[in-house]
């Protein structure tokens, strides 16, 4: 049963108990339950990972130089903006996006 690459511990359990099931249709049940275990496990390592993306404080860090990022000001407001030259940026817009408080990397594009 070692061809999946399951969890640790679904593993485990799996060598440990598959021998006493007797039929083998069961067996197939237990590894497709196990298949569907393991890629929703892949799943939530994946959503985790998303969450951890938040909000930097900008008394905590700055976004690096030209990286595209969101910002948001004191009243609020979002903006898709650049850190050019020590300043907010405002994408596409010719002024500077004062009274930022915090800011995020913008999410990595689909790969499909």
């Amino acid at each position: 049963m070692s061809e999946l690459n399951l969890h640790p511990n679904l593993q485990d359990w799996l060598d440990m108990y598959a021998h006493a099931i007797p039929k083998e249709s069961v067996r197939g049940q237990l590894l497709d339950s196990a298949k569907q275990i393991n890629e929703l496990q892949t799943r939530i390592e994946q959503l985790e990972q998303q969450l951890k993306q938040q909000w930097v404080s900008v008394d905590d860090g700055l976004p690096n130089v030209n990286e595209n990022i969101l910002s948001v000001d004191k009243s609020g407001r979002v903006y898709n903006s650049t850190w050019l030259d020590n300043r907010f940026k405002c994408v596409g817009l010719v002024w500077d996006h004062d009274n930022v408080t915090h800011w995020m990397p913008l999410p990595k594009p689909p790969t499909k």
